[in-house]
């Protein structure tokens, strides 16, 4: 990649602290570079405490990204 990147880390709503970006984010991404790509898998902002629905989410994401 121009620049010398040897990789991608990937998210959306930096000013929060990082989430999840959006499918059409990460395909159009994927589609543009040719290195590796990291996506960061994270609900919402704020604290790093999860309840049962958050980490489910977390888990159904994780599971679209490697299926």
């Amino acid at each position: 990649m121009k620049g010398g990147a040897l990789r991608v880390e990937l998210c959306e709503d930096l000013p929060c602290g990082g989430v999840t970006p959006s499918c059409a984010n990460i395909e159009e991404t994927l589609r543009s570079v040719n290195i590796p790509v990291n996506v960061l898998i994270r609900a919402r902002g704020g604290d790093f405490v999860y309840n049962d629905d958050e980490v489910e989410a977390a888990y159904q994401v994780k599971l679209r990204l490697t299926d």
